[in-house]
């Protein structure tokens, strides 16, 4: 499937890559793309379920970026995960990015990201949003 590999090995780092993007998703946009909701029949509906975060701990601080802007991932969908984390006992450094959207978070974050890995890295304790 051609769309497929072609979203499968795209990097988004401009607003043109991001409407070359758009346009290789729209035979994904047909109605009838999936016959059933894989969130409901199984082996799909296991699947996610496993492969949700936060059912374990995560044994390592974390870092979690999101932009304001998103529409993909609600800000407030993080923000829980984050809080949930939280409460296990995980160091959790939110970054906030305001008017970022689900498109540009990870390039937007980048630097803030490194910096915080390699502090990670250097030995210093990972800082915590966590009340």
């Amino acid at each position: 499937m051609p769309a497929f590999e072609k979203m499968a090995h795209d990097c988004i780092e401009s607003l043109p890559e991001l409407m070359l993007l758009d346009f290789a998703e729209r035979p994904f946009q047909r109605k009838e793309f999936l016959k059933v909701n894989p969130t409901k029949v199984d082996p799909w509906k296991s699947i996610m379920t496993h492969n949700t975060p936060g059912h374990m701990k995560a044994g390592a601080p974390v870092l979690l970026a999101q932009g304001t802007a998103d529409t993909t991932v609600a800000f407030d969908v993080t923000k829980r995960f984050g809080e949930h984390l939280c409460k296990q006992g995980t160091r959790v450094s939110f970054l906030k990015l305001p008017g970022v959207t689900h498109s540009f978070v990870a390039r937007d974050s980048a630097p803030a990201a490194l910096s915080w890995m390699t502090a990670r890295f250097r030995g210093a304790k990972a800082p915590s949003n966590c009340e």
